[in-house]
């Protein structure tokens, strides 16, 4: 019997699109890997959705699906959802009560001493000055230089590196939120600096990209812009995803398998650098990763390697046969 999935996307403040539509910002496009052979229905959670006269019967769905992963830009809908899913006996992909541990400070507290992984310190503010979000960095005892950036951002997104508390001073927004990050020079021998994502689905791990830049804030458009006319480090993504898991060192696979147990979800993604000494640089780990689209360069036909054994284990985590394992 086909298992019944309800899809849960939702945001505290949903983003206009105009014409009426509105998009979610704070969630993961990884349901898309489903495709159109999957039948799922979906559910938008809002901040007020207990305002509303109207409830979904959860009762009739095997698997509750939920992708609003960003515990930072949503945290009203997130206690929403886990409200709503109380009784609810199915299985929840993705709970929203561990969902809502992801924030890059609390992920740096789970994984600190996790053997083979550097984790950076991280620490979170929100003050109305400067002065006193200087003084919680001393506090805490966070080392210079540190990546600032306002909290609930991603892709790359820092107000700046700071080298001093009157850099942190310049860059904070008052009465926002923000995180600070210790920042680990990780660049190779050859001066540039590389970063690999990951993505855990269920049981299986699969490599989205390792790329290149000669700039530390590396991601993968910049970075895969750059290795275009580099076809050294083409050749050597390619090869890193030569298996679905990438073909990295046991040990590298060892440490990728404890933090998959630390974080807890269902799925999520890890960005991380590897130093030369064998050990992993932790970037990130949240839910809050996009799986699509793809760069439609030729060139770059390899890294669509990753498709098929993401839909693979997406399936899986839903009860499905995908037909590739037929």
């Amino acid at each position: 019997m086909t298992p019944t999935i309800l899809t849960v996307l939702g945001a505290d403040q949903p983003t206009d699109l105009g014409s009426g539509q509105t998009g979610h910002s704070g969630a993961t496009d990884l349901h898309n890997l489903f495709g159109s052979e999957v039948r799922t229905d979906r559910l938008d959670m809002t901040r007020h959705f207990f305002r509303q006269a109207w409830r979904p019967s959860l009762g009739q769905y095997d698997y509750v699906v939920n992708l609003i992963t960003d515990p930072d830009q949503n945290p009203y809908v997130l206690d929403n959802l886990s409200r709503l899913l109380r009784g609810y006996r199915g299985r929840v992909i993705n709970p929203p009560a561990i969902v809502l541990r992801t924030t890059r400070d609390k992920v740096a507290a789970r994984l600190a001493g996790t053997p083979g992984l550097i984790v950076p310190k991280v620490a979170r503010f929100k003050v109305a000055r400067p002065e006193a979000a200087i003084a919680l960095l001393e506090r805490v005892g966070l080392a210079y230089p540190l990546i600032v950036r306002r909290a609930g951002t991603h892709g790359g997104h820092i107000l700046g590196l700071c080298h001093n508390s009157g850099e942190v001073a310049a860059c904070i927004e008052p009465g926002a939120g923000h995180f600070a990050t210790e920042f680990v020079d990780y660049q190779s021998p050859d001066g540039l600096y590389r970063k690999a994502r990951i993505f855990f689905i269920g049981d299986r791990m699969i490599l989205r990209h390792r790329v290149a830049l000669e700039s530390w804030n590396v991601h993968a458009g910049d970075g895969h812009k750059y290795m275009l006319d580099h076809p050294v480090l083409l050749a050597e993504e390619e090869r890193d995803m030569a298996v679905p898991e990438g073909a990295f060192p046991a040990a590298v696979h060892d440490v990728l398998r404890e933090v998959r147990q630390r974080i807890g979800l269902d799925f999520f993604g890890i960005d991380f650098g590897l130093m030369e000494d064998g050990r992993l640089l932790l970037f990130e780990a949240n839910a809050t990763m996009n799986f699509l689209p793809f760069e439609l360069d030729p060139r770059l036909e390899y890294t669509r390697r990753s498709i098929l054994p993401a839909q693979v284990a997406l399936w899986e985590l839903v009860g499905l046969k995908h037909p590739a394992t037929s």
